[in-house]
Parts: C-alpha cells; structure tokens; sequence
C-alpha cells in the first residue's frame, strides 16, 4: 500500500496513489485517484474514478 486515505478489505493485491479501494482478492489499482479494484484479479491502473468490478477485468 503506497499513498495515503486508501480502503484495503480483501488481499493478495496491490494499492497505489490516493483514495482508491482495493476489496477483491489479487487485485490491485497501480495509480490515481478514487479508483475500486473489486473483482477477483481486477486491476485498474490509473487514472480518477475508475472500476475494475467483474472477475478478471482491467480498467485502463
């Protein structure tokens, strides 16, 4: 976890840049801000106000 005011409820992931959220398993948000990775495997990786929400899906 790099950057401050994230939310982390799952694990095995990554969080990176401010107020992104982080509540699927092996997911991760590599940047930016208010971003939610919640699917399993999800990624976000930058970018504002961004949602990774089904299983395995990215949002650029």
């Amino acid at each position: 976890m790099v950057g401050p005011e994230h939310s982390w409820t799952s694990y095995g992931g990554l969080i990176a840049g401010e107020y992104n959220a982080v509540t699927g398993p092996y997911s991760s948000v590599s940047v930016g801000y208010g971003n939610t990775a919640s699917g399993s495997y999800s990624r976000v990786s930058g970018g504002a106000f961004n949602t990774a929400s089904a299983d395995y899906s990215y949002a650029p």
